[in-house]
């Protein structure tokens, strides 16, 4: 997370929902996540969902808030919540502020992007593997050529034996 690490305070905790106030000028924008530090454990990440006024702004937290008390340092982290993305997290089991929950550690230098990135065109997205457009494109053959010669294919699939038997 990046940006500007400014400090503010707890103002009010009702269950999830956080209130904090920043010095003036200071406040951090929508969507920015905000850290509590808590010593020994793991530091509560928040979410900043709207400003209410008067340097002070609503978050939602990303974890329990047992503990907390106003007057408690809020930290803005300066950005959204990040999250690991890559062939790296495939399989892997990831909170929504981005720690792995698998047991496993998080390989170093994995690239991260915001929860709130917006989704990729149709166009950028990858659909299918080279080995499935090659099998895509056999397939498609098959259907193209109902009369073509069993020897191309060495392992016809059942379903071409069906098809090919009707003629």
């Amino acid at each position: 997370m990046e940006g500007q690490h400014t400090v503010g305070n707890i103002t009010e905790i009702k269950g999830p929902v956080i209130d904090a106030r920043f010095e003036k000028g200071q406040l951090p924008r929508v969507n920015d996540a905000l850290r509590v530090e808590r010593g020994g454990e793991k530091d509560l990440i928040l979410e900043v969902a709207q400003h209410l006024g008067d340097d002070v702004v609503r978050a939602i937290a990303m974890d329990s808030t047992d503990g907390l008390s106003r007057g408690t340092e809020v930290i803005n982290t300066g950005g959204p919540i990040t999250v690991p993305v890559g062939l790296e997290t495939l399989g892997r089991l990831i909170s929504i502020v981005g720690d792995p929950i698998d047991g496993q550690p998080m390989p170093e230098g994995i690239k991260r992007h915001s929860i709130h990135r917006t989704a990729p065109t149709l166009l950028d997205q990858e659909t299918e593997t080279e080995s499935s457009k090659r099998a895509s494109n056999q397939s498609t053959w098959w259907l193209l050529s109902p009369r073509a010669e069993r020897s191309a294919c060495s392992a016809e699939p059942a379903w071409a034996r069906r098809f090919l038997s009707w003629r």
